[in-house]
């Protein structure tokens, strides 16, 4: 997924040396900020099918690595059915408690998957301040509004019509955070 997360996660796999960054995503205003930032290839699932395609850029093999960022039973089976053999699934979305994913050992023996599952790390976040500041993150904040505009920027957020909605003060220090593409009520 493109959400803010997904953004940052294939950016990440760009930075980290990923040779070419697959993101699907059926939100075309994602898509597009995906790949202005972080994608080689953006796929729509909707109207694409994404084993297809990461097929005919693997020649078949499938990616060595596939980070699922949206966190539905659905989107982690279909990352288990593209990675390649011997490839890691890193499942960075959280599932709702109640969502069962359907798993056949045998396909993970045959295709030798790893997986993986991330929360968080405390051990993680001085890293991550060292990393932040070789990323663009300033596409991915889609919103900006005042305090006293609170409610508003509650309703973009819920609306999920960009990716982060930002709510600060107004002033200066509000200011640093303008890009050519920030919408919202100031």
């Amino acid at each position: 997924g493109a959400g803010a997360i997904g953004q940052i996660l294939a950016q990440l796999a760009k930075y980290t040396g990923a040779g070419v960054v697959i993101v699907s995503e059926p939100n075309a205003f994602r898509r597009g900020i995906a790949q202005q930032i972080c994608a080689d290839i953006v796929v729509d699932p909707l109207s694409q099918d994404l084993k297809t395609v990461v097929d005919a850029v693997t020649s078949g093999r499938g990616p060595d690595i596939v980070i699922e960022a949206i966190g539905s039973s659905s989107t982690c089976a279909e990352a288990l059915r593209i990675v390649g053999r011997g490839g890691k699934v890193i499942f960075f979305g959280c599932a709702p408690p109640e969502q069962l994913l359907e798993i056949r050992p045998w396909d993970l023996y045959a295709k030798e998957i790893v997986m993986k599952a991330v929360k968080s790390s405390p051990y993680a976040f001085k890293k991550a301040i060292q990393t932040i500041s070789r990323l663009d993150l300033m596409p991915i904040i889609t919103h900006k509004y005042s305090l006293d505009k609170i409610h508003e920027a509650l309703d973009a957020a819920r609306s999920l019509a960009g990716l982060k909605v930002l709510v600060g003060p107004g002033g200066a220090p509000f200011d640093l955070c303008q890009t050519g593409g920030v919408t919202g009520g100031r």
